[in-house]
C-alpha cells in the first residue's frame, strides 16, 4: 500500500507543476516542506499537516482525510505578487479531484485560509499567503 501523504504530495505536485500560470508567477517553484536559502521568491511551499484513516470494522482502511498547507512566500515587499500566486493555487486547488500512481484524490478543497508574517534575523519580514487543503485519498 502506498502512504496517503506520498499520494497528496504526488498529486499536489502534479497539479501545481502542470499549470504554466502558477509556474510563471511561482519564480521558486513548488517546494516539498521547506525551500532552500536563496530559492527565487514568489515560491511555493507544500507540507502535510496530519491526517486520518476512514477504516471499516475490520480495519480495512477505506480512505485517508489528509491536511496540507500549501502556501506561496516571499519578501512582504513583493505581497502582491504573492497573492497572485496565492489566488492561483486556490484557483488550481479549492474544488477538484484526480489520480496518481497508486492511489485517487476524491477530493481536494479549502479548509481554512491562511496568512502570516515572520521577521528574519536579517530585519526583512517574509509573508506566508495560501490555506490548509484537505484531500480525501484512496489507496490502489
Amino acid at each position: 500500500m502506498a502512504n496517503p501523504a506520498a499520494l497528496g504530495h504526488a498529486f499536489l505536485h502534479n497539479t501545481l507543476t502542470g499549470d504554466v500560470t502558477l509556474m510563471s508567477l511561482a519564480l521558486g517553484g513548488i517546494n516539498r516542506g521547506s525551500a532552500k536559502v536563496g530559492t527565487p521568491t514568489p515560491l511555493v511551499v507544500v507540507a502535510y499537516q496530519a491526517g486520518r484513516d476512514i477504516s471499516t470494522m475490520n480495519g480495512y482502511r477505506m480512505i485517508t482525510k489528509c491536511t496540507f498547507q500549501v502556501k506561496a512566500v516571499g519578501p512582504a515587499r513583493d505581497t502582491p505578487d504573492i497573492i497572485s500566486v496565492a489566488n492561483r493555487l486556490d484557483d488550481l486547488l479549492k474544488r477538484t479531484s484526480g489520480t496518481v500512481t497508486g492511489g485517487k484524490i476524491d477530493a481536494c478543497y479549502v479548509i481554512e485560509p491562511l496568512q502570516y508574517d515572520e521577521n528574519l534575523p536579517t530585519g526583512e519580514k517574509i509573508s506566508h499567503f495560501g490555506a490548509l487543503y484537505r484531500l480525501e485519498i484512496e489507496q490502489a
